[in-house]
């Protein structure tokens, strides 16, 4: 058995790490010159009803961000328009958006959340840099399911560019 004091170091080890890490990442600094809001669309294989999924949306970290990283407060308040009834669980690594949504009845078709990004001012960005991909879903009976796709497009962009 491992000492407690030992597996204490560790994990401050790997959270000290972690926080280098994430320092070194950013050292180009991003300076809002408005807001750019994703919509993120699912669409659930033909005849197969989806009540979990984790969603994965890969944004471009040099044009866009948002405030807080991993499950912060002042990065969740950032996401919108989850369907009622639905557990939302998010994780920002600042490179990607990890979203897990669960719930007891069938997620809808189309949306299942948008998520309001600082636009880094004079990073030009388009939709097509958003890249969304479902890693996992289920059915109604937590069974996994395969051939779920996610689209990301941009709903709404107050730096005066076109979605």
């Amino acid at each position: 058995m491992i000492p407690r004091s030992v597996t204490l170091l560790v994990g401050l080890t790997l959270a000290l790490a972690t926080a280098s890490a994430r320092a070194a990442d950013s050292d180009a600094v991003c300076n809002p010159g408005g807001t750019t809001t994703v919509a993120v669309a699912l669409k659930a294989p033909a005849e197969q009803h989806l009540a979990g999924v984790r969603v994965t949306l890969d944004y471009p970290e040099k044009a866009v961000r948002i405030p807080g990283f991993e499950n912060r407060p002042e990065m969740q308040r950032r996401i919108s328009k989850i369907p009622p009834g639905f557990f939302i669980a998010p994780n920002d690594t600042d490179k990607e958006l990890i979203v897990s949504l669960a719930g007891t009845t069938a997620l809808p078709e189309g949306t299942i959340f948008a998520v309001e990004f600082d636009h880094c001012a004079g990073a030009p960005v388009t939709a097509r840099e958003f890249h969304c991909t479902v890693d996992q879903a289920s059915n109604e009976q937590a069974h996994l399911v395969d051939g779920a796709t996610c689209a990301a497009t941009i709903a709404h962009d107050t730096t005066g560019g076109t979605p």
